[in-house]
């Protein structure tokens, strides 16, 4: 059927990392199959060219509008770096003033398997890290990584926020403060 067809072109522009996301989204919602997939389709607007409106016709309403709100507005007509802490701040507002505890949820699980790569990767080179980002400062990253856990403070309970927690203090050394 076209969803399915949909569904594996859009599957085949999504990285593995992403199987660490579902894995992560599970742990912490269990059931709820349409947070699980706006979990793994979440990047997908922002790193491919499928559209909103096109998550939206085959995936339907609700899980577009998860995925709509881990969207960032990349100002493709301004360079990454000059945007990326406008963009940053932005994601931070809306997880503090607008975000429901699901899409806080999903910003938990997207952030925690980003922080987990991170954290390979600087036992295996160290701070050449920071290099592959858009924003070289590792001290942005620590304060976005910290501000971004301070906002979903509400999910501290879970085993997910814990782990995202120590993984900050691990990969910054909390030497951003």
């Amino acid at each position: 059927n076209c969803k399915n067809d949909y569904k594996e072109r859009v599957d085949m522009n999504l990285t593995e990392a992403k199987e660490g996301e579902e894995y992560i989204i599970k742990e912490i919602l269990t059931d709820d199959e349409e947070l699980i997939a706006a979990a793994v389709l979440h990047d997908v607007v922002e790193d491919t060219p499928v559209t909103l409106e096109e998550v939206e016709q085959y995936f339907g309403e609700r899980i577009a509008a998860y995925v709509g709100y881990e969207t960032e507005d990349k100002r493709r007509d301004l360079p990454a770096e000059e945007t990326w802490l406008v963009r940053k701040q932005e994601m931070l507002t809306f997880l503090r003033d607008k975000a429901d505890r699901n899409a806080r949820m999903l910003a938990l699980a997207d952030k925690l398997s980003n922080l987990r790569a991170i954290e390979r990767d600087v036992t295996s080179i160290g701070d050449q890290v920071w290099e592959r980002f858009h924003q070289k400062d590792k001290k942005m990253h620590g304060w976005l990584y910290r501000q971004t856990a301070e906002v979903l403070r509400e999910l501290e309970e879970y085993p997910a926020w814990q782990e995202y927690d120590r993984l900050i203090r691990r990969v910054f050394h909390e030497d951003f403060i």
